[in-house]
């Protein structure tokens, strides 16, 4: 169960940020808002096609065609003052993309 006790200060007596892991398991909230970016984006473009062509009477050709292109991409941000991160501040992005083409035929 995550937690963050309401006794607990929010900040210290100069300013910084309160942190004591013996009364609460978690970072400080208010910090994390404060100090930290999480930012996940997802884009999906997904298309079809079917087509039928009568060559003669008795003979068609079916054509079946599909497309899918997922991208995600992943911000995340911590000033020099996170709790959540303690390496003086960092910034990192991931990006990955994943293409799908189907094509069928008879």
């Amino acid at each position: 169960m995550n937690y963050y006790s309401p006794l607990v200060p929010v900040t210290n007596a100069d300013g910084s940020w309160y942190s004591d892991k013996t009364i609460s398991q978690n970072f400080n909230p208010v910090s994390m808002i404060n100090e930290d970016t999480f930012e996940n984006n997802k884009k999906l473009l997904q298309g079809t096609a079917k087509g039928t062509l009568d060559i003669t009477k008795d003979l068609k050709w079916n054509l079946s065609l599909s497309y899918q292109d997922e991208q995600y991409i992943w911000n995340e941000y911590h000033t020099s003052k996170s709790q959540y991160n303690t390496r003086n501040g960092e910034a990192k992005r991931i990006a990955t993309e994943n293409k799908k083409k189907f094509l069928k035929h008879t």
